[in-house]
């Protein structure tokens, strides 16, 4: 069966920034290996990492032509994949003619959103032969310059993805590892 893995991106983020919210990045992931492979003194606070389960993904927008790789971030936690609808319409992505309401739980809490619901044939770039149907809310709250999510409702019927922290010099903090099913 196909298969492909991705590395698991990270910040290390400032840790003597201690305004919640305001962390700002620290290191870029390429001079953050070498902090996490020889720690120093240089640090009064923790260190604080946000890790990124971020992947390319291709949407096609017509028959046969692809929207080039857009970076999502697979969240374990969401049921749903959403993106953003103002996004959708930006690349001629057509929405349905009818939303809805929506109740959305998200990390900051419950809230009501206007959601089209549409089911997008995409691609991840490093098995372009390997195409699937995706169903995807689109969120007139999601702004169009964060990543899209993509939870696990139906991503499961086309693909198993495990995490594997083991080091690599490559992926400091591992790979995403995808499987066809």
């Amino acid at each position: 069966m196909p298969w492909f893995r991705h590395p698991i991106h990270y910040r290390l983020l400032d840790p003597a920034n201690t305004t919640p919210g305001a962390a700002r990045p620290l290191f870029s992931e390429e001079s953050a290996v070498q902090v996490l492979l020889a720690p120093t003194a240089l640090f009064a606070a923790p260190i604080r990492m946000s890790l990124r389960a971020y992947v390319p993904l291709e949407v096609e927008f017509a028959p046969q032509q692809w929207l080039s790789s857009r970076r999502v971030m697979i969240d374990s936690g969401a049921g749903l994949s959403t993106f953003s609808a103002e996004w959708a319409r930006e690349f001629g992505i057509a929405l349905p003619p009818r939303s809805c309401r929506l109740q959305l739980d998200t990390a900051t809490g419950r809230v009501s959103v206007t959601v089209y619901d549409l089911d997008l044939n995409v691609r991840f770039p490093r098995l372009r032969d390997c195409p699937f149907s995706l169903a995807v809310v689109f969120s007139e709250a999601h702004p169009p310059t964060t990543p899209p999510l993509i939870g696990l409702h139906n991503l499961l019927n086309y693909w198993r993805f495990t995490f594997d922290g083991s080091f690599d010099p490559a992926a400091a903090m591992g790979h995403m590892r995808f499987d066809t099913l």
